[in-house]
């Protein structure tokens, strides 16, 4: 994890902070490991597995992957990715 204000766009895959969180999204979606630097997206490994099951994340698990922030104890809204 690492503070927002660290963040800069790499005006190739994403020139926002949404477009880095929806990137995210996709890249949790897709199976795709990136290596520990939180706020660049440079992919280690993608998942070869087609059939794809559907992750049902709380609202805190969600907040750690797009970097908002919500209380641990908030877990009450599912989100399917």
């Amino acid at each position: 994890m690492s503070p927002l204000s660290m963040f800069e766009p790499d005006g190739v895959r994403y020139d926002s902070l949404e477009e880095f969180r929806e990137l995210r999204e996709d890249f949790v979606r897709d199976r795709v490991t990136c290596t520990h630097w939180p706020l660049e997206l440079n992919t280690a490994s993608r998942s070869s597995n087609k059939d794809k099951v559907p992750l049902k994340l709380n609202a805190y698990q969600h907040s750690l992957i797009v970097g908002t922030y919500v209380e641990p104890t908030d877990g009450t809204a599912d989100i399917i990715l």
